[in-house]
């Protein structure tokens, strides 16, 4: 997509929200909090659009009868399984024993941690990433985390100058790079993993993989940010 499109676009949805989005005349062309706000909320909905198409899909399966087994083709030949039954009714070797999910989760995980470091407190400034990762830093990195839904560079600031009167490193993550761009610091990107997934619903057994995209970028104030408050 060209950037007058994308320019289009955004105007687009300007006028329909009556909101502005980007702050014009800035280079690099920043978010305004109705931007922020209207990025969190999308890339909820598109995480819940891939829930949505599983379950779907799992819907039709169990209508049309479709069995599956994990299993090897190979392995189906030589103990000669088969079935017999009308149209609807059919075997399928391609099921979930054996296929591999969450392909470089772990390293993954790991240079998430090795990036946090050791005397850390852990901000995460955004929703969806919150969700998908502050367990994680708890649990697999041993580090105290908590969450800012709607941050702001004051609330920021504060939480910010709280860690260090405490002795301890603050760190902030968030799924975008420009959700840290009013907190200081220089961000970057710690996860970038293009993975696949199971169902997370426990109404019907898996039928399939989709891919799904985490991204997560880290930046390390030193200092409260500009316009934030000191505790």
């Amino acid at each position: 997509m060209t950037q007058s499109a994308v320019s289009q676009h955004v105007a687009t949805l300007e006028r329909a929200l009556d909101l502005p989005l980007i702050e014009r005349g800035t280079r690099p062309v920043q978010l305004t909090d109705a931007g922020f706000a209207l990025v969190r909320h999308a890339r909820a909905l598109i995480a819940r659009i891939g829930d949505a198409e599983q379950e779907l899909g799992e819907i039709t399966g169990r209508r049309h009868g479709r069995l599956r087994l994990g299993s090897f083709p190979t392995a189906l030949a030589t103990f000669d399984i088969g079935f017999t039954g009308g149209p609807d009714r059919h075997l399928s070797a391609h099921g979930m024993a054996f296929r591999q999910i969450g392909a470089g989760e772990l390293s993954a995980v790991n240079r998430l941690c090795a990036a946090i470091g050791p005397d850390a407190s852990v901000v995460i400034v955004d929703s969806l990433t919150a969700d998908r990762f502050a367990q994680v830093v708890r649990g697999i990195c041993g580090t105290p985390a908590a969450v800012l839904a709607h941050p702001t560079a004051a609330t920021v600031g504060a939480v910010v100058t709280g860690i260090d009167a405490a002795g301890r490193r603050p760190v902030l993550l968030a799924g975008l790079q420009p959700e840290l761009a009013n907190y200081g610091g220089t961000a970057s990107e710690v996860v970038n993993l293009l993975t696949t997934q199971e169902a997370h619903n426990l109404t019907a057994p898996p039928s399939r993989t989709w891919l799904i995209h985490y991204t997560v970028w880290l930046s390390r104030p030193t200092s409260a940010p500009v316009g934030g408050a000191a505790a």
